[in-house]
This record gives C-alpha cells, sequence and structure tokens, in this order.
C-alpha cells in the first residue's frame, strides 16, 4: 500500500496561478494524495469539484497575512501524510513528481529529499535549468550556498519532528527549516530530474542581492546560538561575499 503524500500550498490571492498549481497537484500520478490549501488573509479560492473528487481536501484560513512560513506551520500541524511535500502558489509540478521522488525515498530509505528545478522569469518568460538535485546538501553547504526550491522538497513527517519555519521571518525562513531538519536527520539527498517550474519575479539585481544578504544574515544568527566557531566563519565569507558583489 502507497504511503499518503500531503501536500502544503500557501497562498495569498494570485488566484489564477494557485489554480495551475492546484491542477499541478491533482494531475500527479501518484495516489494517495492529501492536499492542504492555507488562505493565508486573502481572497478565498473555490476549490473545483473536480479536485474534491480526486484528493483529499483540507482547508486553512487565516484573517490576517502572517507569512509563508506560518502558513506552512498551520499546514505542518494538520498533516496526516507520512510524508509532506511543499509547493508555493504561483509555481507547478511535473506530473511524475511525487511519483519518482516518493519511489526514491522509499526505496533507498532516504527521509529528506529535493530535486533540480526549472527557473522562470515571471516577467521574460526566460527559463533556465537549475540543478541543484545534482548534489546533496547537507549542514554546511546548506549555511553557505543552500540552492534548494521548497517546492521541491519531501520529507518524511514523523522524522523531523516538531521542527518549524521561523515565522519572525519572512526572507530565508525555508533555509532555516532545512537547516533544522539537517541537523536531525542529515543532508537532503539531491535528485537530478527537475520536478518543477519555479516562477520569479522579475525584479532589480539590487532586490535579489538584498534578499540573499538577507538570508545570509538569518542563517548568521542561527549558527551563532549553536555553532559560534562557525557562525564567524559564516560571518567572514558574508563579509567577502559583500566586497565581491560591489566589485561585480
Amino acid at each position: 500500500m502507497r504511503s499518503l503524500v500531503s501536500v502544503i500550498v500557501p497562498y495569498f490571492n494570485r488566484l489564477e496561478a494557485l489554480e495551475k498549481a492546484v491542477k499541478s497537484v491533482v494531475d500527479q500520478t501518484y495516489r494517495p494524495l492529501e492536499l492542504i490549501l492555507v488562505n493565508d488573509g486573502g481572497y478565498e479560492f473555490n476549490l473545483p469539484i473536480e479536485v474534491a473528487k480526486r484528493v483529499s481536501v483540507k482547508k486553512i484560513s487565516f484573517e490576517t497575512n502572517l507569512g509563508p512560513a506560518a502558513a506552512r506551520n498551520a499546514g505542518l500541524q494538520t498533516a496526516s501524510g507520512e510524508f509532506v511535500a511543499f509547493l508555493d502558489s504561483d509555481d507547478f509540478w511535473t506530473e511524475t513528481k511525487l511519483a519518482n521522488q516518493i519511489h526514491e525515498m522509499v526505496s533507498r530509505d532516504i527521509e529528506l529529499s529535493h530535486t533540480s528545478y526549472v527557473r522562470r522569469d515571471s516577467q521574460t518568460r526566460f527559463e533556465e535549468v537549475i540543478r541543484s538535485g545534482s548534489i546533496d546538501h547537507g549542514f554546511l553547504l546548506m549555511a553557505f550556498r543552500c540552492r534548494i526550491a521548497t517546492p521541491t522538497v519531501v520529507v518524511r513527517r514523523d522524522a523531523i519532528g516538531d521542527s518549524l519555519f521561523d515565522a519572525s521571518i519572512r526572507v530565508g525562513e525555508d533555509i532555516l527549516f532545512w537547516l533544522a531538519c539537517c541537523e536531525k536527520i542529515g543532508p537532503s539527498v539531491g535528485l537530478a530530474e527537475p520536478s518543477c517550474v519555479v516562477n520569479v519575479s522579475g525584479g532589480s539585481h539590487f532586490q535579489s542581492e538584498r534578499n540573499k544578504a538577507e538570508s545570509l544574515e538569518a542563517v548568521n544568527q542561527f549558527l551563532a546560538k549553536k555553532y559560534p566557531l562557525l557562525s564567524i566563519m559564516h560571518r567572514i565569507y558574508i563579509f567577502f561575499r559583500k566586497i565581491i558583489v560591489k566589485v561585480m
């Protein structure tokens, strides 16, 4: 008998994109599925009738916008599946994403995994394949240069225990969660085949670099609490990275 997979999809408006994301879940060749939709304080999504017929659905609604971390936490606390997968509302999966990933995890006894993915600029439609699944991501790699995209991740629910996303921040909360998972269960095993399309806004180079800088600062604060020596090395890395970015 196949294991149940809980799919957590937080959303804040952007209902047209959400409909495509939900369709990519429903169209999965893998079953059984539990779809957990978390409305993060926006417009309500009218679930198509055919969706409810094909997968089990749970709906959670916040009165105000609390951010993706809080929304994913609500999904985690509600999830019934042996495995948990994450999908952002403006992204979508390939049809065999879960079938391939769960097969690998079960056959190889993997507790945390990620895959490569297609990165698409939502404005220009330019696409590139990010080969993040070509390598495993251990604690050190995640701390210094994590390229894992949230919609590519699947984790065994029991393995992560009570670990949650840090809802006090809006940038870098995903990396901190992967780091916490690695502390408990070891590296995230990479699977080379791209499993989804991740849409990113065109944005400026400045905004992109600012987000990366904020993520690194969040990671550094995480390290400082438990790994002071590593935190110092990480701070040096941040310093030299800033110099390189300015030169470029």
